[in-house]
């Protein structure tokens, strides 16, 4: 046996104790067929797995639609391939993966321009499908005007003019999925900063609710119970919340982290 053969052994020993431990799960979910069949593959080609071990896999990690699919062909080991063949055919076609895609940015809702935050998760629904496009290598959506309207619309006017704006700034530039994707991710990192004051106020507001509630159910306790005082900040028997003196001595700072 020559070193080689040696190193690869060892290699598919050691894919076997860690990667080998996991196995993406599948229930015939169209958007998630690519990365299942890259990563089963993936992980079977390293850890060097017969095909009795593929479909032992198989039979763990597919789940409802997709088990029920090729439950017949998974008495034998020898049908591996067939079982693989028929899942991409049932849920893996290149327009069953991409609708799914598309069914997921329609089902965002329509971006308001009080409410900047949901363009965020309109980008990335948006680079999600033009990046499973592209992976499967399906240009007539990429250059659809159809679909780029559709995505047009989901936009306030002030944000559909800018869009035109950005195509207009270079001669020659199309409105074209491609070309969406790369602007609307700009618009998302600049909302992205100009929410995160806000987000952080929130949680702050957030905190200062919870001492507040903390605070009116203990002297409500003490009103109308019969339980101990403790505090809950200190944890100490004897006094309320807002009697504390370690929380009185803190400044407003190291308050809002308490």
């Amino acid at each position: 046996m020559s070193s080689l053969t040696i190193e690869e052994t060892l290699c598919k020993i050691l894919a076997r104790q860690s990667i080998g431990k996991y196995f993406p799960v599948f229930g015939g979910e169209s958007e998630r067929w690519p990365r299942f069949k890259m990563e089963f593959t993936r992980i079977s080609k390293e850890c060097g797995f017969s095909d009795a071990e593929k479909m032992s896999k198989l039979e763990k990690c597919l789940k409802g639609e997709a088990l029920r699919a090729v439950q017949s062909l998974m008495t034998a080991p020898k049908n591996v391939t067939r079982v693989m063949q028929r899942l991409e055919q049932l849920f893996g076609g290149s327009q069953l993966v991409i609708n799914s895609f598309i069914d997921k940015v329609r089902a965002t809702p329509p971006i308001s321009e009080h409410k900047l935050e949901g363009l965020v998760e309109f980008g990335i629904a948006v680079g999600s499908l033009t990046a499973t496009i592209e992976a499967l290598e399906d240009e007539s959506y990429l250059c659809n005007p159809y679909l780029v309207r559709e995505l047009e619309e989901k936009l306030p006017r002030q944000f559909r003019l800018r869009w035109s704006d950005w195509i207009d700034t270079v001669p020659g530039r199309k409105k074209t999925l491609v070309n969406f994707t790369e602007w609307i991710d700009i618009q998302t990192e600049i909302v992205r900063d100009l929410c995160q004051p806000s987000l952080y106020g929130s949680i702050a507001e957030k905190k200062k609710t919870e001492r507040i509630n903390a605070v009116n159910t203990q002297h409500a306790e003490s009103k109308y119970g019969n339980k101990k005082t403790c505090c809950n900040i200190c944890e100490k028997e004897g006094h309320w919340a807002n009697d504390c003196r370690f929380f009185k001595n803190r400044t407003s700072e190291d308050r809002k982290q308490i």
